[in-house]
């Protein structure tokens, strides 16, 4: 018989478990760690995804009693934070969702100022301003929203330029640009919305190429070329 609150129980011990001996997985842009695997368990139910995902955020926040020094667990509670507003996303519920992605940022400013040098907490920040600006968009604030993906953009080139063999992070700017330039269409200026969709276009061909068996890189050049074909028709140049 279905027993939604054992199936909890036992996903947030599994989940504390994983914390402890693993909590580097739970990296901001990763959809292959412990909690996510939770929400594919409960696929749809979002009252009781949101349920594991506070609970877990309870035995991070236990555990930084014990070391509030600790960055590994200030990155998993970011983490935390982060899965709460997309649950509370999906809910329709955007005030809860932004003040928990406004907690989420908080760390991450924290971490990324207390240690520059690392490269995860700077991605964890980018990718903090990222959500920050997706659901500016998702209230109508296109200048809020241009500021926030702006500053992720900021932090997504310096990593990009840094490390050129990261694809992942290639990609991000590759992300970056396609954001910004969807504002700026909202906006109206086709010109600027333009020239990132070129940016992108140019992140998307390189990967493309590098790894043509990719079939994620091959999906990404295929959106960027009909973006580029849509501000065409939007421009009125049907030919291009």
């Amino acid at each position: 018989m279905y027993n939604p609150n054992k199936i909890i129980s036992i996903a947030v011990t599994s989940i504390a478990l994983m914390l402890w001996s693993a909590p580097a997985a739970l990296a901001l842009g990763d959809t292959t760690d412990g909690a996510d695997k939770c929400s594919v368990t409960l696929s749809g139910d979002t009252i009781n995804t949101l349920k594991i995902y506070q609970k877990c955020l309870t035995i991070i926040e236990n555990r930084l009693k014990i070391d509030p020094a600790n960055t590994q667990w200030q990155r998993d509670l970011s983490v935390s934070y982060n899965k709460i507003a997309d649950v509370l996303i999906k809910t329709g519920d955007t005030k809860q969702a932004l003040g928990n992605y406004l907690l989420s940022l908080e760390i991450s400013i924290k971490l990324s100022k207390g240690d520059p040098a690392n490269t995860n907490w700077q991605r964890d920040l980018s990718v903090s301003y990222e959500r920050m600006g997706d659901i500016a968009v998702n209230s109508g604030d296109t200048e809020q929203a241009l500021k926030n993906y702006q500053l992720s953009l900021d932090i997504a080139i310096k990593l990009a330029k840094g490390y050129p063999a990261n694809t992942q992070w290639q990609r991000d700017l590759f992300v970056s640009y396609n954001k910004i330039a969807d504002v700026l269409i909202k906006n109206g200026e086709t010109t600027k919305a333009l020239e990132n969709y070129q940016q992108s276009l140019e992140i998307s061909i390189k990967l493309a190429n590098d790894d043509p068996d990719n079939t994620n890189w091959q999906r990404d050049l295929s959106v960027s070329y009909e973006r580029m074909g849509d501000i065409a028709v939007n421009s009125g140049d049907t030919e291009q």
